[in-house]
């Protein structure tokens, strides 16, 4: 699966405020010991929908998308940018990191599978050029191969 991001440390509370503003609906778990899922259904593009999802454990807010990316093509534009949009939201607010991690080849680079793509603690905002190629790619409106 390509690419899962998370952003620490957060304020639960904070994150959920800016899940419910971005129209991200909670989906409790079944199990007591395990984190609520926030999701967000989107429609791309191509007409597939995206679920956008989302889970705060301890002080990190993880998210992902499904189905799970495992090719190039599979990166959107639409549900990637509403993925990317809410792990920046939620790190400005919270003096956050965002580490994408990465396991399509396209998206490794130099063998390294996580990229530290924003460090608003330390006063840097989010590096497009840090991204993973797939996201930039569709969200730039290339197309994938």
């Amino acid at each position: 699966m390509c690419c899962s991001t998370s952003v620490f440390p957060v304020d639960k509370v904070t994150a959920e405020a800016i899940l419910l503003l971005g129209e991200f609906k909670p989906r409790p778990s079944i199990y007591d010991t395990a984190p609520a899922m926030w999701e967000r259904d989107v429609k791309d593009d191509d007409g597939v929908t995206i679920t956008v999802r989302a889970t705060i454990a301890g002080d990190h807010l993880n998210l992902s998308l499904f189905p799970n990316i495992t090719q190039p093509e599979h990166h959107r534009r639409i549900s990637g940018g509403v993925y990317l949009e809410i792990a920046c939201k939620v790190a400005e607010k919270c003096g956050s990191k965002i580490v994408q991690a990465s396991n399509v080849g396209e998206c490794i680079e130099n063998s390294d599978r996580n990229k530290l793509l924003a460090d608003y603690g330390a006063g840097q905002p989010m590096d497009w050029a840090a991204v993973c190629v797939g996201y930039q790619k569709a969200i730039l409106g290339e197309v994938l191969t």
